[in-house]
């Protein structure tokens, strides 16, 4: 393949170390569970440059939002910053998912195809609930369904070219060791939830890394008190990101 031109773009560290660990976990399961070679060789993971996500400040988040497509802006984005649910979560989130808790005049999402393979509450604060309001009457089984005339309805396969076109008429770093997807919604909602000073705990469940089933597991207090400390997050408070030099917009 060299000289092709097929490699230009130089593979990240992390690339690199998550392929590797792949392979480390092939060849453990080779050994001891099917027996197959007698041991495991040492793979050491590689040393470099690294992406690093970009948790989005309000002023970016404005300048993003301002070139997005209405439906994004007003609906799948604007969830995902106050929600941040996974991009995959966010294009197969199906209205058949949606659990209603009359008790908070409010609602969630049961999700149970995720990343982790347990179920997942999403819990919605109020500017995620408006957004879920912006959907309704799409006549789709998808919350957030495809606008594309070709594949209206359907669900999203690919995003990125929306996005990264937004992201550049934001003004939005252009560097190579930043991630630029849609992801950094997620890293934002995170980001705000440390600043608003949310439990380690209760942002591990907002942000499903628990593994613990909301539906079948929290009482109604613990979904009202994750639905208060995702609410924290649709206040506007300024807020200083640390970052890099080179990263900066």
């Amino acid at each position: 393949m060299a000289g092709t031109g097929a490699f230009k773009k130089p593979v990240m560290a992390g690339t690199v170390n998550k392929e590797l660990t792949v392979v480390t976990t092939i060849l453990n399961r080779s050994c001891r569970d099917w027996r197959w070679i007698p041991s495991v060789p040492r793979i050491r993971h590689v040393k470099g440059a690294q992406r690093v996500a970009y948790p989005l400040t309000w002023a970016e988040q404005i300048r993003l939002f301002t070139h997005l497509p209405d439906w994004w802006a007003q609906g799948a984005a604007l969830f995902a910053v106050n929600t941040g649910v996974r991009k995959g979560e966010l294009f197969g989130l199906k209205w058949s998912d949606m659990c209603p808790v009359p008790e908070l005049e409010s609602f969630v999402f049961i999700l149970s195809d995720t990343k982790n393979g347990h179920d997942r509450a999403v819990i919605c604060n109020s500017i995620a609930r408006r957004a879920v309001s912006y959907q309704r009457g799409n006549k789709s089984k998808y919350v957030f369904p495809s606008r594309r005339a070709q594949s209206y309805g359907s669900q999203v396969k690919a995003c990125n070219a929306v996005w990264r076109k937004a992201w550049e008429l934001a003004g939005l770093p252009e560097d190579p060791l930043v991630r630029k997807g849609i992801h950094n919604l997620r890293h934002t909602y995170a980001q705000r939830l440390r600043a608003a000073g949310v439990p380690d705990e209760d942002r591990r469940a907002l942000l499903g890394h628990s593994n613990a089933s909301l539906s079948q597991h929290y009482a109604l207090p613990d979904i009202e008190r994750l639905q208060e400390m995702s609410e924290l997050v649709t206040t506007r408070k300024d807020t200083v990101i640390l970052r890099t030099a080179s990263v900066t917009a």
